[in-house]
């Protein structure tokens, strides 16, 4: 008989548990993060956008906006939800995440899929320009991170695309250049952190999506807690869904507190109930 290590019985029998659990989970895709789903809450500040991108698909004139917010108020699903809208009518799409992308050179490397480096700035700017002459959308998320501004002054001012910029930092905009910012001009909008309530029905949502059972109640507290103690951050709420339906324990208040708190620790954010100017 071969040897049986006490850490690979460990691992079968958490696996085994697992796999017994995940019966009861109708989709696990809900869950990825990183994944957009079919339905989102569709937030009041989203219709915003959808005017000035509507206002642009009619009359073609760009509406470049700045989108602001914390982590986890819906910024990037949010968006990337309503790009499958515009591709229905026929507006090109672009999305790049600055924190992969801080320069404005490896951005036009993505937009005209020019892996090699070498090539000189202008023609490759050129190049990427080209690929947006039409109708199209062009969002940059986390444009916190970016360390230059250039393509933002070159496509507001020789392309017809809109630009959508996702920034944490209420101040992102007085980075920009004030030629850049005269030729972008942007709408600004503010995605502020979700409440208690609407949580819930994000939570709800995923839940009749995503599961075969769970209990309402542990979904108003999975809400009040990540609404109160960790900046109504969705992503904290929907982890604690899935390690609620993992555990299997919705009528035990303290086991759903305890999945909140190990899907706070999965994303890794500090609590609320840090000092105000420790925060800012």
């Amino acid at each position: 008989m071969s040897f049986v290590s006490e850490l690979e019985k460990h691992f079968k029998a958490k696996d085994t548990s697992i796999q017994r659990v995940m019966e009861k989970i109708k989709d696990p895709s809900v869950f990825d993060l990183g994944a957009t789903p079919k339905r989102i809450y569709e937030r009041k500040e989203l219709f915003k956008v959808a005017d000035l991108m509507a206002e642009y698909h009619a009359i073609g004139i760009p509406n470049n906006i700045i989108i602001y917010g914390p982590r986890g108020s819906g910024k990037t699903i949010s968006i990337l939800y309503f790009l499958d809208i515009l591709k229905k009518y026929d507006i090109k799409t672009f999305y790049v995440n600055a924190r992969d992308c801080p320069m404005s050179y490896s951005i036009y490397q993505r937009m005209t899929n020019t892996l090699k480096s070498g090539y000189h700035p202008i023609v490759l700017r050129e190049q990427a320009q080209n690929e947006f002459k039409e109708k199209s959308v062009i969002v940059i998320d986390d444009a916190d991170f970016l360390e230059d501004f250039e393509i933002l002054y070159h496509f507001s001012r020789n392309t017809k695309a809109s630009i959508i910029l996702l920034a944490q930092n209420i101040q992102f905009g007085k980075r920009i250049d004030d030629a850049t910012y005269s030729s972008l001009l942007p709408s600004k909008i503010f995605f502020s952190e979700y409440d208690a309530e609407a949580l819930y029905q994000i939570l709800k949502m995923r839940a009749e999506v995503g599961l075969y059972k769970w209990n309402d109640t542990a979904l108003r507290l999975i809400a009040a807690i990540v609404s109160r103690d960790y900046h109504g951050d969705a992503r904290i709420a929907i982890r604690a869904l899935f390690r609620g339906a993992l555990m299997d324990v919705w009528d035990q208040e303290e086991k759903i507190e305890n999945a909140v708190i190990e899907a706070a620790r999965d994303i890794a954010v500090t609590i609320r109930k840090i000092p105000l100017a420790s925060k800012i």
